[in-house]
Order: structure tokens, then sequence, then C-alpha cells
């Protein structure tokens, strides 16, 4: 059974997690279940494309803290499974019924999005 009724949540908040899971579409779909009609989701990813500043760091963080200092949690990429663009992310939840509100790019480091359930 689900934890939470259905349209009961006026705003949810997901921060750096969907990067985590291996498919992140059920938990957009579970979002626009608990959200209210014109309810607000605010997320926010990793930039993780190639030609964003935060990957290459991510990478040499990850070589350093896993390769030469045998932190297996970073060896395995902090468990990251998706590498999301705005474009990738904005499209994942507007396919599940969500209309984009607002963007950020910060620093070519983090996207953050805020969207509204239609």
């Amino acid at each position: 059974s689900n934890p939470f009724k259905e349209n009961s949540f006026d705003l949810i908040v997901c921060a750096e997690f969907l990067e985590h899971c291996l498919d992140y579409s059920p938990i957009i779909q579970e979002f626009n279940r608990i959200l209210k009609k014109g309810g607000i989701a605010v997320v926010t990813v990793p930039y993780d494309t190639p030609l964003s500043l935060w990957r290459p760091l991510f990478k040499v963080q990850c070589f350093l803290q896993g390769n030469v200092l045998g932190n297996d949690y970073y060896k395995a990429e902090c468990g990251h499974v998706n590498h999301f663009s705005p474009k990738t992310i904005i499209e994942s939840f507007a396919k599940r019924g969500f209309e984009l509100m607002e963007f950020k790019n910060h620093a070519y480091f983090l996207i953050a999005i805020v969207l509204k359930k239609k």
C-alpha cells in the first residue's frame, strides 16, 4: 500500500537524489500522484554533461578519493547512475504531467528546477 494519499501535498523537495536511482521514472510518477493539482516540486540534480564544470571536477574528486585514498564510495562515483542535463531532467518531468515554472543553472554545477503539477 502507498504511504501517502493521492493529492495530499502542496510541495515536494527532491535535492540531489534522482542521480542515485536506477529508475527514477516511478519516483516522478509518485510525485505526481501525491501532489495536489497545481502542487510544486522543487528538484536539484548535478549538471552532469561532458561540457559542464561539475563533471570533470567530480571525476577528479572520485579518482583522488577512490583510487588514491582507497575510498570505495568514490570508486563507485558516489552511487551516481544517472547523468542529467537541463533538457533531460525537464523532459523527464514534462512527460509525467509537470510544467516548468523556473530553471536555474548554478555555474554549470547544479540544475535547480521548480515545476507545477498540471
